[in-house]
């Protein structure tokens, strides 16, 4: 409540939480946008720049049972993980055929970059003649010599 007798003071006082509350807020809004700067150029710094290695494969790549683990599972041990990425997504099982038309190579096809390295093996399912039929799940692969489909 402001008086008569302290009128100059008053209206000073009152000034200057004024000019206090603006620049508080050109403050606040100046810290904001720092914040927010901070936020996202630590995102852009931390993006994990290291190549990937992606592997695609049948259960000679990738197999759930420990006493038959693909090479899959096994290749990280040999690899400076701080240096380069492990994506394994071979699944037993699965053919050529099988692997695109589930969808998993279109995951690694997504995450593919500039650097990565793909590593593939089939044939261990594509052991039949190729159906290459709409319904199809056997392997597309012809071999590779005269003893083979």
């Amino acid at each position: 409540m402001l008086t008569f007798t302290v009128y100059k003071t008053s209206v000073i006082k009152m000034i200057s939480t004024k000019n206090r509350s603006k620049t508080s807020r050109k403050s606040i809004k100046a810290l904001s946008v720092l914040i927010v700067f901070i936020l996202v150029s630590s995102f852009i710094f931390l993006q994990d720049k290291r190549p990937t290695l992606f592997i695609v494969g049948d259960s000679t790549v990738r197999n759930s049972n420990k006493e038959q683990w693909g090479w899959g599972t096994l290749i990280e041990n040999y690899f400076d993980t701080t240096k380069i990425k492990i994506a394994n997504h071979a699944m037993a099982g699965r053919s050529t055929r099988t692997f695109i038309k589930e969808g998993r190579w279109d995951i690694v096809l997504a995450g593919l970059k500039k650097g990565d390295l793909v590593f593939t093996q089939f044939g261990h399912n594509e052991g039949a003649k190729p159906d290459t039929s709409r319904g199809g799940y056997r392997g597309v692969l012809s071999g590779t010599g005269e003893d083979t489909v």
